[in-house]
């Protein structure tokens, strides 16, 4: 019997077509290629509700791009298991990090000053409370190489020199030194050199944190000459051969004003204080700086602005991920648009719109970027054809038709980028629900800097969290820690949103591998919690952290403390009843589970007893497993979708 669904009905549903469990290699230890230690089970969304990606996610999910996946930390060929972690920001304590991340990026877009980040050091000078000394006739170099060796000093150690162990810091800090040039030397390169030289002794070490001995020299000549402004200083910093800097004089020194003290930067987040402005083919929410100290009429030294946007490959948001990859993942392979949207750009969440936003930004039109540059050419060909005279304007005619209908059939079928606008969002769990600017569903935040895009966050809001897909950045503004800053960002606006929609305070980090790390920076936002994939319950760090053993790289986090209320004898017999329980599948408890998934095929759905026996026989065990995976409530939700 063939039951059908209508048009509309689909347009809110989830469709998806598993793939089963897969093995691959793992990008977070040194096991080799040649070692499958990554297993996972996944599966293709055609098309996903937010609140039902909220249940996988909760279970245990994630995505890349239209492509969800769930580790399988159990099975005994995992090498590093990943556990889902998440922040309650409503209990959310910024750490002496966050808190200096925070500060170092404020300094430097009011007054264009890195300040250590240990204010107890000696080393913490504020360059504009440096004075320069005159030179009189009878004075020497030293003064001058002093002075210009403690900027030096001031502006490596926070982002550089303190990387490295104390021994290694010490000999850095001796060869670090400006020397005198000969005169011969003078009038081409300058009165004053420094060479880098020594870093190359620490190449491997500096790998390690992404940086090459370029990056030190221009990130030194960049914050060197914005620091010490032109109009009052003696030097001006240029790149030389061989890994040096040169000093070069431009004016007599003159004396610092030290007037300047340092402001707090708010950055109003796109929930309350929002500035949005609306064309054809974004909607932008901008982020600007403001101070709170009315006393201080200074401007910001730099403008920054954060804006949200629907998820486009433009050539701007290409180049950065680009470079972004091959700097600090060492990725030399050519990269691909075609892939890039298939990573961060494609999502199978059908996006609701809140009513102050663009609309049709957020709506499938069967056409990308791409295909309307294809049209644009076509059109150009068909007018040059038409001005040689060109007789077949009525097959043109035609065959265009044909294409217009194809795409709109296509339109049609393909459901999922429809969404719509509205206020709210009907769900299962919560009823109605407000909807956030700019809404439900995936966006790209963009991260600019004076009017460059700097940093690109990719991220899925939902009804119970904003979940943190990606974040790459521009590897010339390594210092401003723009990872660290983006994190401290997202959780602020959901702390914000939080207020007028209150089960929306979570803030998703993906996975935290124990082993990994590189990936126990995620530890640092607290109060977090771990996801024990046993139980699906979510367990608060510390105690999770406490099952893994370094011999015990798996472990359950959550155990039913009720149990130990009862009499010893109950209390076994419960233990053995639950535990023999644990060990069956979810289609071992409820067998009947195999009539509730729902099967699409073209037009119409149907269940597992509509088919012939023979064709139950291919399906069941793939069916089994998917319903073991994705667990009874959502078996009962998505939709099997055949192609």
């Amino acid at each position: 019997m063939e039951r059908f669904l209508m048009q509309s009905s689909l347009s809110t549903s989830s469709l998806i077509y598993p793939h089963g469990s897969y093995d691959s290699s793992c990008n977070y230890c040194d096991a080799g290629e040649d070692k499958k230690g990554r297993i996972c089970y996944g599966m293709v969304a055609d098309q996903l509700t937010c609140e039902d990606y909220q249940l996988l996610i909760d279970q245990g999910w994630r995505r890349s791009g239209t492509f969800i996946y769930k580790p399988n930390n159990s099975d005994k060929k995992t090498c590093c298991p990943q556990y889902s972690i998440r922040l309650d920001t409503s209990s959310f304590k910024p750490s002496k990090d966050n808190k200096s991340t925070i500060k170092k990026f404020n300094n430097y877009i009011l007054n264009n000053i890195i300040k250590e980040k240990d204010s107890s050091t000696k080393d913490n000078i504020n360059t504009t409370q440096i004075k320069l000394k005159t030179k009189n006739n009878d004075d020497d170099d030293e003064n001058i190489i002093k002075l210009n060796n403690d900027i030096i000093e001031m502006i490596l150690n926070n982002e550089i020199i303190n990387k490295f162990n104390e021994q290694d810091k010490k000999i850095l800090k001796e060869n670090l030194k400006i020397k005198i040039n000969s005169n011969k030397m003078i009038k081409e390169i300058g009165s004053y050199s420094l060479s880098f030289g020594i870093f190359n002794k620490y190449r491997s070490e500096l790998n390690k944190h992404s940086i090459t001995i370029d990056q030190i020299i221009n990130f030194t000549i960049l914050e060197f000459n914005k620091t010490i402004n032109n109009s009052v200083s003696q030097f001006n910093l240029e790149k030389g051969q061989n890994n040096h800097i040169n000093f070069k004089m431009i004016n007599s020194p003159q004396t610092l004003n030290d007037c300047t003290k340092t402001k707090t930067l708010n950055i109003q987040n796109n929930s309350n204080k929002n500035s949005t402005t609306t064309t054809t083919t974004t909607t932008t929410t901008t982020t600007t700086t403001t101070t709170t100290a009315p006393t201080i009429t200074n401007e910001p030294k730099h403008k920054f602005e954060i804006s949200i946007h629907k998820p486009k490959c433009t050539d701007e948001v290409f180049s950065l991920y680009c470079k972004y990859q091959k700097i600090i993942h060492k990725e030399d392979d050519e990269k691909t648009k075609s892939g890039f949207k298939r990573f961060l750009v494609d999502s199978p969440l059908i996006p609701i719109i809140h009513p102050d936003e663009s609309y049709d930004d957020y709506v499938y039109d069967g056409k990308d970027e791409d295909e309307d540059e294809d049209e644009k050419d076509e059109d150009s060909i068909k007018d040059e054809n038409k001005e040689d005279g060109d007789e077949d304007e009525e097959d043109e005619k035609k065959i265009r038709k044909e294409k217009t209908e194809n795409k709109e059939k296509e339109i049609k079928n393909h459901i999922y980028k429809i969404g719509k606008k509205s206020k709210t969002l009907k769900t299962r769990k919560f009823g109605e629900i407000i909807t956030p600017k700019p809404g439900y569903g995936s966006f790209h935040q963009y991260y600019r800097l004076d009017g460059k895009l700097v940093g690109v966050g990719v991220i899925d809001i939902l009804p119970e969290c904003l979940s943190s897909v990606y974040f790459f950045y521009d590897p010339d503004f390594n210092f401003l820690s723009l990872g660290k800053y983006s994190a401290l960002n997202e959780i602020e606006w959901v702390q914000k949103v939080s207020q007028s929609i209150p089960q929306l305070k979570y803030y998703y980090m993906g996975y935290y591998i124990h082993s990994c790390q590189k990936m126990k920076y995620k530890a640092n936002y607290q109060p977090s919690q771990l996801l024990c994939l046993e139980t699906f319950k979510w367990v608060e760090f510390k105690k999770a952290i406490s099952f893994l053993q370094p011999n015990k790289k798996y472990s359950r986090f959550y155990f039913d403390e009720n149990n130990n209320n009862n009499n010893n004898n109950n209390n076994n017999n419960n233990n053995n009843n639950n535990n023999n329980d644990e060990k069956l599948t979810y289609f071992e408890k409820e067998p009947e589970l195999l009539e509730r998934v729902k099967f699409r095929q073209k037009n119409f759905t149907f269940h597992f007893s509509d088919v012939s026996v023979r064709f139950q026989n291919l399906l069941k065990d793939q069916v089994v497993d998917y319903i073991n995976h994705v667990g009874p409530e959502l078996t009962k939700e998505l939709i099997f979708y055949f192609k």
